[in-house]
């Protein structure tokens, strides 16, 4: 395959996620592999943008030319005809909130990690029916004055991020508002599907906690159904494992509320 013309990225920079699997730097490093043809979604400085059919996939990362920062985004593959639909406004600067709004419509899940546009594939009816178990059997544990919700926005600017279930302060669902603050927030969860792994795996816990939020949960279906809890130590900036369950085993985790939960029960099929 013929390598295409890409924005040139120094060798010296390194992405921030660092060698996740199925990721690779820009075309021009040392770890760059072509994929399958992919939508990429960036701001340049400039202004420019690589070609539609331009077949190499970046973590997200920072690259300097000639002097000036560059932005670049997350690439994941997208079907032609959702790539036809999509009309993504270009320009400098980083991605904001309101950048999102501005968005057509689509089944695609849209976030922001530190400037950068994050892409992933709508979740399968499985991952659905999971989040909604588990807000069920956890609803009447949280305090009183906390609701689960589903999946409000975050605002951790420059990231705006959508967990699958989060348990927030009460009196921070005011009509009108659309995000929530990391300080309104108890728990978050994300259910691992099979299109974002290591975002939901290491990225966005990572994120999660550097904002401060107290407690995240991960679940997984594959290959097994398994719960894991995460605490965030007083004073840290990274969560410590509190446990882990898998089905035909009871979770019996005392923090942030006391909750004993089924593993199996979980499940949605079930």
């Amino acid at each position: 395959m013929r390598r295409r013309d890409h924005a040139p990225c120094s060798t010296r920079s390194t992405p921030r996620i660092g060698a996740i699997r199925g990721i690779s730097r820009s075309a021009r490093c040392p770890q760059a592999r072509p994929v399958r043809r992919v939508v990429h979604i960036s701001r340049f400085a400039g202004g420019s943008r690589p070609r539609p059919a331009q077949e190499w996939r970046h973590a997200e990362q920072q690259c300097e030319t000639d002097e000036r920062r560059r932005t670049q985004m997350v690439v994941v593959d997208m079907p032609a005809v959702e790539r036809a639909k999509l009309e993504v406004p270009i320009g400098p600067g980083r991605w904001t909130f309101d950048d999102l709004l501005a968005l057509p419509e689509s089944d695609w899940r849209f976030e922001i990690i530190d400037g950068g546009l994050l892409m992933t594939p709508p979740p399968g009816l499985y991952h659905e029916g999971l989040w909604l178990k588990l807000r069920d059997l956890i609803k009447d544990a949280v305090p009183a004055d906390h609701l689960v919700l589903g999946s409000p926005g975050i605002d951790m600017d420059p990231s705006y991020l959508i967990p699958d279930v989060t348990v927030v302060r009460r009196d921070a669902v005011r009509r009108g508002r659309r995000l929530a603050h990391p300080s309104e927030l108890l728990l978050v969860v994300e259910v691992v599907s099979p299109g974002s792994k290591s975002t939901d795996r290491f990225l966005k816990p990572a994120k999660y906690a550097e904002a401060g939020i107290p407690h995240f949960w991960r679940v997984e279906f594959q290959p097994e159904l398994s719960l894991t809890a995460y605490a965030l130590p007083h004073g840290g900036d990274a969560y410590t494992e509190a446990g882990t369950w898998t089905a035909g085993q009871t979770a019996t985790i005392r923090a942030p509320f006391r909750v004993d939960i089924d593993v199996a029960e979980l499940a949605p099929d079930r």
